[in-house]
């Protein structure tokens, strides 16, 4: 599973605490940040269990910041009848 989500981190300070948060509750997953991204990217994969988006919001909330998935164009396309 992977999502990518919209953040308002700007800095790596503030991108590598948060990381080193969701480390620990997705030791198995990839975690990325886009920080030149307009969007200010959080890109999350885990391959051996669902992902606990709530927790990943939590974080954020927790540390001031604010994380929205962002929509999967492929999806958004199929359900406006695009493709």
């Amino acid at each position: 599973m992977v999502e990518v989500f919209k953040t308002n981190i700007s800095r790596k300070r503030e991108a590598n605490a948060i990381y080193k948060q969701l480390k620990k509750c997705f030791a198995d997953g990839k975690i990325s940040f886009d920080l030149d991204d307009c969007e200010r990217i959080l890109r999350v994969e885990c391959a051996t269990h669902i992902m606990d988006i709530e927790k990943i919001l939590a974080i954020f909330a927790e540390n001031g910041f604010t994380c929205a998935i962002l929509p999967d164009d492929t999806q958004s396309e199929n359900l406006n009848g695009k493709l």
